[in-house]
């Protein structure tokens, strides 16, 4: 990890890789510690500030809304998590970030309510993260009838592995 945040920062807020800044807030996320959560939130704002290409821009709002909530702080997790709402109310992945910080508020009834209308919006051509995002949330909130049912559609079922496991547990749940 030391290796790969050393050389992430020699490339930090280059225009010729802006994902670099993604990449090590995610590894400093991951490191689940105060300071680390401060740092990636600080790289992940000034990537905000410089840089415009919307796709990055979007994953980025998303992984300051996992940093905030990681830093227990709900309240500009939900400012964020608004703001994009605001702006693609239909998007599946803007309703899932929006149900976690529901259910961290306590408010498991609308968590769960903000995910079926996620779930309305899935169709053939929603990717596997918004598929995977919709059931990792229903899980969590153990509403397993609904996260089979998504799970059904991305778990290879001829293989062990994390997804087919969520699988199994969500049909004897």
């Amino acid at each position: 990890n030391q290796k790969a945040k050393e050389l992430l920062k020699k490339i930090l807020f280059s225009k010729e890789t802006p994902e670099a800044s993604l990449l090590l807030a995610e590894i400093l996320r991951e490191e689940n510690n105060e300071n680390s959560l401060r740092e990636a939130i600080r790289i992940i704002k000034e990537f905000l500030k410089n840089n415009s290409q919307t796709s990055l821009q979007e994953d980025a709002n998303r992984l300051l809304i996992e940093l905030y909530i990681a830093s227990k702080d709900f309240e500009k997790a939900k400012n964020i998590s608004d703001s994009m709402r605001a702006l693609d109310p239909t998007s599946i992945l803007n309703l899932v970030d929006a149900a976690r910080i529901s259910k961290f508020y306590g408010k498991k009834e609308n968590a769960i309510s903000l995910l079926k209308d996620a779930n309305g919006y899935i169709n053939d051509y929603s990717s596997f993260k918004q598929l995977l995002a919709v059931a990792n949330e229903f899980y969590s909130l153990d509403d397993f009838e609904n996260a089979a049912n998504i799970y059904e559609k991305i778990a290879n079922k001829d293989s062990d592995s994390f997804l087919t496991r969520r699988l199994v547990i969500s049909y004897y749940r």
